[in-house]
């Protein structure tokens, strides 16, 4: 995974006509999901693996990403891919509930 941000860090950076800061939250945000969109299905053939990935983002994760990666999920049979549409629902549901 490490070697993976590297990667997508240095194409953002490459990418990047300005200022390039790599402790940019968005920026990270965005090299995940661009290794999610990438990597997904080596990531989920390593079970210790995406546990620990799927607790260190999925709290920040926002409805639109999760409903994306649910799809991911059910092109290839997940059953996981309807739960984050049900998490994204709730979530989207806390959202506008806060508004």
């Amino acid at each position: 995974m490490n070697q993976w941000f590297l990667e997508e860090f240095a194409m953002l950076k490459k990418e990047s006509a300005g200022e390039f800061d790599r402790e940019d939250p968005t920026l990270a945000d965005l090299a995940l999901s661009k290794i999610f969109e990438e990597h997904f299905s080596e990531i989920e053939v390593e079970n210790d693996f995406i546990e620990e990935a799927f607790i260190l983002v999925f709290h920040k994760t926002p409805p639109w990403d999760l409903r994306d990666i649910a799809a991911e999920a059910r092109e290839q049979d997940l059953q996981i891919g309807h739960y984050l549409e049900l998490i994204a629902d709730h979530r989207e549901r806390e959202r506008l509930g806060s508004n």
